[in-house]
């Protein structure tokens, strides 16, 4: 009887284990603020590329010289490489950048970033595909 009580639960797990992983993504209207995008001019402080997004790492200054810390969310690794974008393409710290971005709704240094902006005039746009995924493309 234990076995197959044991039997049944793995078999169950089994059914449920693929639909975690699109249980914990989260929804970016949930997390963040569309209608109120922002453009952030600064320097980058820091870039990871890790699954399952990228961040920049950004420091603005306000019109009193105030820094502010942002974290700037990007695509996966993977849709950057996809996209023919790589590592020396996205900035380096000390680079400056202006990106378009909305903000998160209850972090308020937490961005996604949707247009990245470099000195050397390169742009990097993410769009969304009819799929609903994100696809990053540099822009001219």
């Amino acid at each position: 009887m234990r076995q197959k009580i044991l039997s049944f639960v793995l078999f169950a797990l089994g059914l449920l284990l693929p639909t975690l992983s699109a249980l914990a993504h989260h929804s970016v209207l949930a997390e963040y603020d569309s209608k109120h995008p922002v453009t952030l001019n600064g320097v980058i402080t820091r870039v990871l590329w890790i699954n399952p997004h990228t961040f920049w790492y950004v420091d603005t200054r306000d019109a009193n010289g105030n820094v502010k810390h942002w974290q700037v969310e990007g695509p996966s690794p993977a849709e950057w490489h996809n996209a023919k974008v790589t590592r020396d393409l996205a900035g380096k710290p000390g680079d400056n950048i202006t990106i378009e971005v909305i903000v998160g709704k209850t972090v308020p240094d937490r961005a996604l970033g949707h247009k990245f902006t470099f000195p050397d005039g390169h742009v990097i746009q993410l769009k969304m595909n009819e799929n609903g995924e994100t696809v990053a493309s540099p822009a001219r």
